[in-house]
């Protein structure tokens, strides 16, 4: 295991050798700073004048601690915490006289650089898409409003004699204004919608994209919740303009009874698939 290259190492794992130069046994205990109280995981034996090699995780920082195999009361190495970089090569020597220490044989990686990078991309997109949207609707509105000068100076067209070409001006803006959505709120249900798709498929295997097991919250925790603030904003918007319009209460009451049914149908289907 010590002479195993970085490439081949599992995701969010690193290489440990330990050596031991005491005249008995000792074993290795582990456990993760995440895990408030949990009794130390017994991992290696390493004998006297020798070297053991063992994965351990860099997710979050590792407490260490060597005991002596035969009365395993007897601690050799107080626990240290230890916070190791995934793909890098460590190793832990053991000496007499309660003398440990962690050295650094090959530099870890740091992977969390491609999400990093590939955040930023996203980001520079939608800037430029923003400052384009602007900089289009400023034109647009200097546009219009040269339109309206020309006709405020020369009257309409279509009130010159002799002229068969009529033109059309909107005097107010809003008689042709469309239905508009909230479109922050049409966002962020986009970024869940990604997101979800994203941790469904693994994640690309990264930590913050998984479920915590117990404490802890992850980006991955987060989503459900939004997609409930979500659902209640967009309710309350729903209800807001179908009032407005004056539709029966009893009407919104049948909709909202029959797409229940409909979801409920669905997801019933889509969970009894492959004997779930």
């Amino acid at each position: 295991m010590g002479g195993c290259p970085s490439s081949s190492l599992p995701i969010e794992k690193a290489v440990l050798n330990v050596s031991s130069a005491t005249n008995f046994s000792v074993q290795l205990q582990t456990q993760s700073v995440e895990c408030d109280q949990c009794p130390f995981f017994d991992q290696k034996v390493v004998h006297p004048n020798s070297t053991e090699s063992l994965l351990v995780n860099t997710t979050f920082a590792t407490l260490v601690r060597i005991v002596s195999v035969k009365t395993s009361d007897e601690v050799v190495c107080n626990q240290f915490s230890y916070h190791f970089g995934e793909w890098g090569k460590y190793h832990l020597e053991v000496e007499t006289g309660n003398v440990c220490g962690i050295r650094t044989l090959q530099e870890p990686v740091e992977s969390n650089l491609y999400v990093l990078w590939c955040f930023l991309f996203y980001v520079s997109l939608a800037t430029i898409w923003i400052i384009g949207n602007i900089v289009y609707r400023r034109i647009r509105n200097n546009a219009a409003e040269d339109e309206r000068l020309l006709v405020s100076d020369l009257g309409s067209p279509s009130e010159r004699s002799g002229s068969s070409h009529i033109w059309s001006f909107s005097a107010d803006p809003s008689v042709s204004r469309l239905r508009e959505r909230l479109h922050s709120l049409d966002t962020f249900r986009g970024i869940c919608i990604i997101l979800m798709i994203f941790v469904n498929y693994g994640g690309g295997k990264y930590w913050f994209f998984k479920h915590s097991t117990w404490n802890g919250l992850t980006v991955a925790d987060v989503v459900f919740p939004w997609f409930v603030w979500i659902m209640g904003v967009s309710i309350a918007l729903s209800l807001q303009s179908q009032l407005r319009k004056a539709i029966a209460k009893k009407r919104i009451f049948l909709k909202i009874v029959r797409r229940s049914i409909v979801l409920f149908i669905l997801g019933l289907i889509l969970n009894s698939k492959y004997n779930r």
